[in-house]
């Protein structure tokens, strides 16, 4: 939170006295107070970000963007909030852009919580494209055969996919009208299926012609693809067996995990204290719809500022993040945690194997502890929904020289380049 909960509406605190200002919330940060610092009851406190991520790097000193114009403010950086501007926007440019909710927390002029404002861009991921308010409120929902409206698309409350997490998923990208390595999706979705007692209640071909079908209906080339089976509606007991008629689910559409300049400038991170499942009590082998574990630790990291989080497992080695494998490079040499870690067996990760093999690159999977991400000369993560990402700081610890090194790089662009084949 960067306003004063208690403080009076339309002031900021400036230079260490609370001042007046135009319009409530409002941030002013002080040319003269150190990085990552704030006002913030009369005292200078630390501060998880620096607002000064806010300001369009092309616009004159002095200035800010309010209501859509160019105005002098009396330091840069600074950040004002048209107070009527739609919510989870910004003018960034002089355009108002879309805006995530993340890592600056504002309040409204009445006190009462504000959206939080994050790190932006104004493109995203290159597969990705900007889904602009109620884009795809036209778009269809596969269910059991039936191609329903978004707003249409329901299941029973009494499903135990609902009620207990009871249920398997899958998450797939599609490259210029082409699922990106189906089968092993397929494969998996299957896996994880079985692993549970759980009767998929179609066949693969008929899964993959359903995919097809759902992205077509979509007008969708490139895009994200959502594979739920649930056991279906039962009782509000936990017995499986008074379930019946399984639901499958398919959903496409966009989805843009990080801001596009994070793709450039990389992740910072935070090592959770929410242990990964025990593999005897859950295998995260199976992609199952209870993600409450990751969830904890997604918290976790969006309460301390940032967007990812690692996951040790229960012997304290390095497993996976909250949705991501993990990746180190140490002199040349890629090192991630095997299976037996406790990790997803993730797609993506494969591939980014055998690419890295095949450019000539040593890749052992091996078990890893702290000490070895933070003495990594690089790290990234791999993911279907993230693709390849670099990670640059964890636990306040930077990695190499604080950017995405040489290889990570390589290696983003050539997936980029294979997926899309």
């Amino acid at each position: 939170m960067l306003v004063d909960a208690e403080q009076p509406p339309n002031t900021q605190w400036f230079g260490g006295k609370l001042t007046p200002c135009s319009v409530r919330p409002a941030l002013l940060v002080d040319a003269k107070q150190p990085p990552n610092t704030q006002w913030f009851g009369g005292k200078l406190t630390p501060c998880s970000i620096s607002p000064a991520l806010l300001v369009d790097a092309k616009q004159p000193p002095n200035t800010q963007w309010f209501g859509g114009k160019l105005t002098p403010c009396s330091v840069r950086p600074a950040l004002l909030v048209d107070a009527e501007q739609p919510p989870n926007t910004q003018w960034f440019g002089g355009k108002m852009i879309q805006s995530l909710p993340q890592l600056a927390s504002l309040t409204r002029g009445d006190g009462s919580p504000e959206v939080p404002l994050s790190i932006q861009s104004p493109t995203t991921r290159p597969t990705t494209a900007p889904a602009k308010p109620d884009s795809t409120a036209g778009f269809k929902i596969w269910i059991n055969g039936t191609l329903f409206d978004k707003q249409d698309a329901k299941v029973s409350v009494y499903d135990h996919g609902l009620l207990y997490g009871d249920g398997v998923f899958e998450g797939l990208r599609s490259y210029g009208g082409k699922v990106f390595r189906l089968d092993r999706h397929l494969e998996r979705l299957w896996n994880s299926a079985k692993a549970i007692l759980l009767e998929i209640p179609i066949t693969r071909a008929e899964m993959a012609k359903a995919i097809d079908e759902t992205l077509k209906a979509n007008g969708l080339d490139d895009g994200y693809i959502r594979l739920i089976v649930t056991r279906g509606a039962g009782t509000l007991g936990l017995d499986p067996n008074r379930t019946s008629n399984p639901q499958v689910i398919i959903i496409t559409d966009y989805i843009a995990v990080y801001p596009e300049e994070l793709y450039s400038a990389g992740l910072e991170i935070i090592t959770s204290s929410s242990l990964r499942n025990h593999p005897a009590a859950l295998s995260p082998r199976i992609k199952s719809l209870n993600y409450l574990n990751n969830i904890l630790a997604k918290i976790e990291a969006t309460q301390a500022g940032c967007l990812e989080a690692l996951m040790l497992n229960h012997k304290g080695e390095v497993a996976e993040c909250t949705a991501d494998n993990i990746f180190l490079i140490k002199e040349g040499v890629l090192l991630t945690p095997p299976t037996d870690a406790g990790i997803l067996e993730g797609i993506t990760r494969e591939a980014v194997i055998e690419l890295a093999r095949s450019s000539g690159y040593e890749v052992r999977e091996v078990a890893l502890t702290r000490h070895d991400v933070y003495i990594a000369d690089e790290v990234f993560l791999t993911g279907t929904a993230v693709e390849v990402i670099a990670v640059v700081k964890i636990d306040s610890r930077k990695i190499g020289n604080g950017s995405p090194g040489p290889i990570t790089r390589e290696l983003k662009e050539k997936f980029h380049a294979f997926a899309r084949k």
